[in-house]
């Protein structure tokens, strides 16, 4: 069965606002999407530098393991994905 298109804002943000499946934003700062996790439901930050200090819910900043130095967002992106913290 092909899925609904949503055809305006409020049916976009009903969708998210009622979603029940896990949504994940990995980067090295949460700052560029901040205050989406109110818009959408299940909404997860994944960050290597943590702007809350650890305070905010939906916020996970994996403990620093010893790595390379990255050269790019990519680099940072693979650190988390690959990170035991955020594997488990």
């Amino acid at each position: 069965m092909p899925k609904k298109k949503l055809r305006n804002i409020s049916e976009i943000r009903r969708y998210f606002h009622t979603n029940n499946s896990p949504i994940y934003f990995i980067s090295a700062t949460n700052f560029n999407l901040l205050g989406l996790d109110e818009w959408v439901k299940n909404f997860k930050y994944i960050n290597y530098l943590d702007c809350y200090d650890g305070r905010h819910p939906n916020v996970m900043s994996p403990t620093e393991a010893p790595h390379a130095e990255f050269q790019s967002i990519e680099d940072i992106n693979n650190y988390l994905l690959s990170h035991k913290e955020v594997v488990d």
